[in-house]
């Protein structure tokens, strides 16, 4: 595509999809989303190397502002001890020795 002085390269969706590593799908989705900018030509969506730019910019700071958080450890009840019995396997030996009663009678 030639353009004239001072004018961007405008490119299409599958070209700017490859430069970023994604289909044009995912490249659609962002683009709806709002995540990334482009010029419609028509129906068209063109994006100058600037989208792009500023496209991996944004991510960049979001990364950068996430990264120092460490996810909390979720401890659903108390802690066991190494050599206490897990409670499902506790409850599954109960209900084994009661139907062995049972059936024993």
């Amino acid at each position: 595509m030639t353009t004239g002085p001072g004018l961007p390269h405008l490119h299409s969706e599958a070209e700017a999809a490859e430069y970023l590593g994604v289909t044009e799908q995912t490249l659609y989705r962002w683009r709806k989303r709002g995540l990334i900018a482009c010029i419609m030509v028509g129906k068209s969506p063109r994006y100058t190397e600037q989208h792009i730019l500023d496209y991996l910019a944004a991510r960049e700071t979001l990364v950068a502002a996430v990264a120092p958080q460490k996810p909390k450890a979720v401890q659903r009840g108390p802690r066991r001890k190494d050599n206490e019995i897990p409670p499902l396997v506790l409850a599954r030996q109960i209900l084994m020795e009661a139907k062995a009663r049972r059936e024993g009678r």
